[in-house]
């Protein structure tokens, strides 16, 4: 006991001791750097970490300045800052490359407090495969541009003269602490920050200016789509257990630790291990961090050794299943698109390609391998969104080619179908594979040709069973998908057998169907889901034989309080089919990461199910341009017909509040009735006005949609009922006339208009709102991202 009591003696000594060592030798000294009535000057301001320090310095008091070179980022961004905090930041155009430019705008200014060198891009290549000029470019961007805002900056914030410690903060990366396969380039862009850091803050800690390099994680910025496009298949297999951080959580440690003048700043606990491990010669200020350096910097380096080990074995066995792919009794493979290499790749998850050809040639060869694969759902931390895109000349016939049948590409190509929305190029090669998705994309995307093209590529037509389910939350949706798919499985000029098409839209009482299920079943069976349960519960045909289960518009059902116990059982129900491939679809998924975790959990997906999001940045199409008009609730029905008169709408939904139960029971017509008898008598245009609503019946709401697609103009006065995925494509003018509940229910109802794709003409969101309803319409601005402006009538 003695000599364990002797141990610990010597080793709380030795601790005191190093600790009084440190507290001498530590160099320079922390300092807190003050932030209120202070001016902060941040370049690559306009998106993803830069805007997020913005919104971060402007909440505490600093007078900021943004810089970057869209002048259009740089107005979305002045304005996102000012709705969010009523605060306006100046902003300056300019490319960091450009000295002169550069020292202009810092010179407008003003002299800088706290200065936070933020710009950056990314082109993900291995380095034989990057051309000169791709390097060049992230080495002038990342690293010279650093030099030229840190140098023109310099002089004025050395003059300062009674305004406290200074700061200037260069934003690096985890590859700035860490080569990875695939970041040749950039993480030379990003070590070089390293040095220049360490020298710099020799130069100027004499001024009383002190110097922070951040290192912030893969993080959810607008670079998330580019960097993971880019990359290498390589890296995302070895970046594919790093996760991802919120925008704003990283901008708060960031911000954090530029205000206590520490020299370096990560956000996790990986971060930190990385820090120690690269540390080199990089100045500590904290006397207690450089103890744990000194102590735990040997063991720390032999699990650096164990990540090395891991990558090196992971690029072993990558090497070798590439080598499979080359061998001569696989030739039959299919060309793989270029786009199966985004979002495909596993260390936990093992799955096959999924294309009918290849199953049957890993069968058929005795030397067939499982390649693995995962989703990686990684971000880039780096800055403002200039990374340089690639463009792709890809059609859908190309994307799909080998997967679904001739005649259908025929068919989709004389429709109209030529080229790829963002989500079908993003999905379709990760649904041809069998990985259940689910697809996130604003309305009017194209979400609807994505997953009919699936089941397509998987139904045999010549099998008289149903064999792909597509679930629905209203009728109306459901009459659409079913068009779309009637028109898709129509014969064509070729001479094919074509596949049945059923809408089960009426609640599953009708006879007729219950026969048309027994007797001869449709391929496809499009149904709402009070229909389909009363099949199921019925025993009308067996759940056994499907292979494709697509729920439309999730969210809408999950969180209808109505209908979300049927939806939980009916997935429940189809949880026992191994073989099935589910595909959720929605243009708004709330707290996705945790609808993602329910999906695993419940078993309403496999567990390497794909969540496909794009145009996360702006969630409404930017042909919308957003008005409001100030008005009494009395006096909606006069702003409404002047409205009307002065916009003069090719085709307009009107949208009206649901009738509350009180109203209902005192025997009131509902809104959408008194709306439609004022039009009807005193709107004098041109346009046929036509009425729904979830209270009429079924084939009242069949017929007004049918008038409305025969052609001609329409004023469509109608509940939420419309805003869920009816595609009305001539619709130029979408009226708020009772402002939308939630911010979810006014971005479905924004996105009835603007569906055109190629289309560039600007249609029209009005909003009629009370002088009370306006901080909510504010509040949808800030969470969508758009900018209302106030009509005067």
């Amino acid at each position: 006991m003695a000599a364990i009591f002797s141990l610990f003696l010597f080793f709380i000594l030795f601790i005191v001791s190093l600790l009084i060592i440190l507290s001498f030798i530590v160099r320079p000294r922390s300092v807190t750097i003050p932030i209120k009535f202070r001016h902060v000057f941040i370049t690559g301001g306009s998106s993803g970490i830069g805007l997020a320090l913005a919104h971060r310095a402007v909440s505490e008091g600093a007078k900021v300045s943004i810089l970057a070179r869209s002048t259009e980022k740089l107005a979305e961004a002045k304005r996102s800052i000012q709705l969010a905090t009523g605060v306006e930041v100046a902003t300056f155009s300019a490319d960091v490359r450009d000295y002169d430019a550069v020292s202009k705008a810092i010179d407008e200014s003003g002299p800088i407090d706290v200065l936070i060198v933020n710009q950056g891009v990314f082109i993900g290549k291995e380095l034989e495969k990057q051309s000169p000029e791709e390097v060049k470019f992230m080495i002038d961007v990342n690293l010279t541009g650093s030099f030229n805002v840190i140098k023109a900056a310099l002089p004025a914030m050395k003059a300062r003269e009674g305004r406290g410690p200074a700061s200037i903060s260069l934003v690096s990366s985890q590859a700035g602490q860490a080569g990875i396969y695939g970041y040749t380039a950039y993480s030379a862009s990003k070590f070089g920050l390293q040095g220049l850091a360490q020298a710099l803050q020799q130069e100027v800690i004499s001024d009383d200016i002190h110097v922070t390099l951040l290192f912030p994680p893969d993080t959810d910025t607008p670079g998330f789509e580019q960097e993971l496009k880019k990359r290498p298949e390589l890296t995302s297999i070895i970046a594919a257990s790093s996760g991802s951080m919120k925008t704003k959580e990283v901008a708060k440690i960031c911000f954090d630790g530029i205000k206590a003048g520490k020299f370096t700043v990560t956000c996790h606990f990986i971060g930190f291990l990385l820090s120690i491990a690269s540390t080199g010669m990089s100045p500590q200020g904290s006397f207690w961090l450089a103890l744990i350096e000194v102590i735990f910097g040997g063991l720390i380096r032999f699990v650096s050794l164990v990540f090395q080990w891991q990558w090196y074995k992971t690029i072993e066995k990558w090497s070798k299943e590439k080598q499979l792919l080359n061998v001569p009794h696989l030739a039959c493979f299919p060309k793989i698109s270029p786009f199966l290499h985004h979002s495909l790749f596993s260390t936990s998850n093992p799955s096959v390609f999924h294309s009918t050809s290849t199953r049957r040639a890993l069968k058929s060869s005795s030397n067939s391998r499982i390649i693995k694969l995962q989703a990686v759902a990684e971000t880039s931390s780096e800055i403002e969104s200039s990374s340089v895109t690639e463009p792709t000349a890809l059609t859908l016939r190309q994307i799909c080619q080998g997967y679904v049948p001739e005649h259908i590409l025929h068919r989709m190509e004389e429709i109209g179908f030529v080229f790829p929305t963002d989500i079908q190029r993003e999905a379709l090669p990760t649904l041809f594979t069998g990985r259940d998705c689910i697809l996130h994309a604003q309305t009017g995307s194209g979400k609807t040709l994505t997953y009919l093209l699936l089941i397509f590529s998987l139904i045999n037509p010549q099998r008289s069973s149903v064999q792909a389910v597509i679930v629905v939350p209203t009728r109306e949706l459901g009459m659409q998908v079913t068009k779309v798919a009637r028109m898709l499985a129509a014969k064509s000029e070729i001479d094919v057998k074509g596949c049945t098409v059923m809408a089960l839209l009426d609640g599953g009482t009708l006879r007729r169907h219950k026969s048309w299920l027994k007797a001869e079943p449709p391929a496809i069976l499009v149904a709402t889901v009070a229909s389909l349960c009363h099949m199921l519960e019925k025993h009308i045909f067996r759940i056994d034989s499907v292979r494709v289960l697509v729920v439309d518009e999730v969210d809408f059902l999950f969180y209808s309080s109505k209908q979300v116990g049927s939806v939980r059982k009916l997935l429940t129900s189809f949880s026992s089919c191994d073989k099935r491939q589910t595909v959720f679809a929605s243009a708004s998924i709330p707290q996705h990461k945790h609808f993602v975790h329910d999906c695993i959990q419940q078993k309403w997906t496999k567990r390497d199910v794909v969540h496909v999001h794009v145009s996360a940045i702006m969630p409404m199409p930017l042909c919308l341009l957003h008005r409001f008009v100030m008005c009494e609730k009395t006096n909606k029905h006069q702003v409404l017909l002047a409205l009307l008169e002065s916009d003069a709408p090719e085709s307009a939904i009107i949208f009206v509040g649901e009738q509350s139960e009180k109203s209902k029971k005192a025997g009131n017509d509902p809104s959408t009735t008194l709306l439609m008898e004022f039009l009807k008598t005193s709107y004098k245009g041109s346009l046929e006005i036509l009425l729904l609503e979830g209270d009429m019946n079924f084939n009242s709401r069949a017929a007004s949609l049918t008038e409305i697609r025969q052609g001609g103009g329409f004023l469509l006065v109608s509940t939420d009922i419309a805003a869920r995925g009816i595609d009305l494509p001539e619709t130029t003018h979408i009226f708020n006339f009772d402002l939308p509940q939630t911010v979810t229910d006014y971005l479905h109802r924004a996105g009835r208009a603007g569906r055109k794709p190629f289309s560039d003409r600007k249609c029209i969101v009005a909003n009629l709102i009370t002088s009370e309803e306006r901080f909510v319409l504010q509040r949808y601005e800030n969470e969508l991202m758009f900018s209302c402006e106030e009509m005067m009538l």
